[in-house]
């Protein structure tokens, strides 16, 4: 069972099973869906500068999500 890391706006990363597939709604660059391999969704959600919302889950999905306010770098 192997994993694949994407890269997604704001500096998050997100680990999904390899047959998962990450998709990107065209008319928010922020919004992603993850779906399986029948194309069900996973999970549907969208990325802010130092927040995650999930507007859609489905199984019994396990959410970690983590943000560090205290190592941004910013130029």
């Amino acid at each position: 069972m192997g994993t694949k890391t994407l890269f997604l706006p704001y500096r998050w990363t997100v680990v999904i099973h390899e047959s998962y597939h990450l998709y990107t709604n065209q008319e928010d660059q922020y919004a992603f869906a993850v779906l399986d391999g029948e194309l069900d969704t996973v999970v549907a959600f969208s990325v802010g500068d130092a927040s995650v919302q999930v507007s859609n889950c489905g199984y019994e999905v396990n959410l970690d999500i983590n943000v560090d306010t205290l190592n941004h770098n910013r130029a």
